[in-house]
């Protein structure tokens, strides 16, 4: 598989960094930005499509390398890129072997995860070479999938979406946030990132790790944070919990100072002590979110975060099913009564979040934004029940709640243009 050249190189980001506290290096913005300020455009390392709805493997692209074997170029990338994302099993035992916790090892240049950076040293047998176990794992910690390319540019050339797994190194090194500051658009095996947020030189760059656990309270996100991050950190060991003991004081400090989303406040006491299984002192660094969001929802009243729990409940454990069988029996006086129970809920939600004192507007909203689904299956029943009667403010409020954790992504898109479009003919 031939490196393809990067026509356009990345002009907002400039180098890496370790955020505070981190133990990964994760990109940072090369200078301030603002909402829709263009910071990448790269072409897949390797790229693999699946069908009509259908997303591939990652065996597939693990296949599709192997086929003919990694260039010299794309062996140099990700040799590079491990450096960054290296195995934890490795790092455990690097770890156990007394290695320093913090990261000391100088950070590359960014222009080393470009392929053509590499491509003119012509046959380069030096390259080091890459197992089929060896790349199966690096691509385990940094592929990425989507259900389909840009879907507005599908649509105008009526072509059906079709899914896909790739590898962009650079893409790889974002770190997560509960309120992302960046968006991705794939275009062909493009990768185009945007800023979502304003952002400060030097800012680490954030996306979704966990999927569609983003839309669930405190405690559901921490455990998808904590998950999605064994597969790059190493387990806590009881090696670091004792170091953990004898140098708690300069890891709160550290704690306090860190931010994946621009936010300096340390991790509140009932985070640690309630939500989610976040582990105390250093290990807190390695498997929990401490985004100005879940910082915010730890630090509300316990009876809010109790009224989002109940909510989520809810949605999980009888809305969805309910609403399934309605659709199959073509019930509608089942769907009139579970609408009834989601406004209900709804407006417990709205009472206990507009009742917290303290909170803005945007606050709020990322409150709410824990129980996106309730929010989102009232709309849909409401367009079901009531056809050309229904409430276009629930809506309006589901666009802003996607604002909170997806920005610029493609439901975002898809909501923006029905809600306006509904708003228009209205």
């Amino acid at each position: 598989m031939k490196p393809a050249a990067n026509p356009l190189p990345p002009h907002h980001l400039s180098t890496f960094r370790y955020p505070a506290g981190e133990p990964l290096a994760q990109l940072a913005a090369g200078g301030a930005t603002l909402p829709g300020d263009l910071l990448l455009v790269t072409p897949a390392l390797a790229f693999v499509e699946g069908g009509f709805n259908e997303l591939p493997e990652l065996e597939d692209l693990h296949a599709a390398m192997m086929e003919d074997g990694p260039t010299p170029a794309q062996r140099r990338v990700m040799d590079v890129l491990e450096g960054l994302r290296p195995d934890p099993t490795a790092a455990a035992a690097a770890g156990s072997a007394g290695a320093a916790a913090a990261p000391t090892a100088p950070l590359p240049s960014l222009s080393t995860l470009d392929a053509k950076f590499w491509s003119g040293r012509g046959k380069d047998a030096s390259a080091p070479a890459f197992s089929s176990k060896r790349l199966m794992g690096l691509l385990g910690r940094t592929a990425a999938s989507f259900d389909s390319q840009d879907p507005a540019s599908m649509q105008a050339r009526h072509q059906k979406p079709v899914g896909f797994v790739s590898l962009w190194p650079e893409y790889a090194l974002l770190g997560h946030s509960c309120v992302p500051n960046t968006s991705a658009l794939v275009v062909g095996d493009r990768l185009f990132m945007h800023a979502t947020d304003e952002l400060a030189k030097g800012a680490p760059l954030t996306r979704n790790m966990i999927g569609t656990a983003i839309t669930s309270p405190l405690s559901v996100r921490q455990a998808a944070v904590a998950e999605a991050m064994s597969d790059l950190l190493p387990a806590p060991s009881a090696t670091s919990s004792a170091s953990a003991s004898t140098s708690s004081a300069s890891t709160s400090s550290a704690s306090a100072s860190t931010s994946s989303a621009s936010s300096s406040a340390p991790v509140p006491a009932s985070v640690t002590a309630e939500e989610g299984g976040i582990l105390a002192a250093s290990e807190a660094l390695l498997t929990s979110c401490r985004c100005r969001r879940c910082q915010l929802e730890a630090s509300v009243s316990e009876s809010l975060r109790d009224t989002l729990e109940s909510a989520f409940a809810w949605y999980e454990q009888e809305a969805t099913a309910t609403f399934s069988r309605a659709n199959e029996e073509e019930d509608m006086s089942l769907l009139r009564g579970l609408l009834a129970e989601a406004e209900t809920i709804v407006a417990e939600v709205e009472e206990a979040v507009q009742g917290e004192p303290g909170l803005d507007d945007e606050q709020q909203d990322w409150i709410r934004a824990s129980v996106y689904d309730v929010y989102d299956m009232l709309v849909t029943l409401d367009e079901l029940v009531n056809a050309d009667g229904a409430d276009l403010e629930y809506l309006q409020t589901c666009l802003q709640l996607i604002r909170v954790f997806g920005p610029g992504s493609d439901s975002h898109f898809e909501v923006a243009l029905k809600h306006e479009s509904l708003r228009v003919h209205r």
